[in-house]
């Protein structure tokens, strides 16, 4: 039986594998920050080819943003982060949630989106894509 298995115990600030979400506003500071162990594990569960997948969408967007499939936040500078600080009011850093590739060139086809390959021309080369 767990040991938070009564509705308070559930919300106790205890029990640690339940966290909100934050920007970092509304808590106490000058408290040192905690940090949950799953969120290591989450970060040590991905390959180097995961990861540098969502560097490079970061760095597309110019921004960090939250992966949820992954649960990781990630940075245009640093990469994917290795830990999320828990605050005072046991919330964790959660930048903004971006759970679909940056827009741009299709991944189906070379061409950018409304444009279409040309037929007899080599792929990259100039006028390999024309307007739809």
């Amino acid at each position: 039986m767990s040991k938070f298995s009564t509705p308070f115990l559930r919300k106790s600030p205890l029990n640690q594998n339940e966290y909100g979400e934050s920007r970092g506003e509304g808590h106490k500071t000058g408290e040192r920050f905690k940090y949950d162990p799953a969120d290591k594990k989450a970060f040590e569960a991905l390959n180097q080819k995961t990861k540098d997948s969502l560097h490079t969408e970061a760095n597309k967007y110019g921004k960090p943003f939250f992966s949820p499939k992954h649960g990781v936040n990630v940075d245009p500078e640093d990469g994917v982060l290795s830990n999320r600080p828990v605050y005072s009011d046991n919330t964790k850093l959660t930048y903004d949630k971006i759970d679909k590739p940056f827009p741009g060139v299709s991944r189906k086809t070379r061409c950018w989106e409304g444009y279409e390959p040309t037929p007899g021309v080599k792929p990259y080369e100039k006028g390999s894509c024309r307007k739809k």
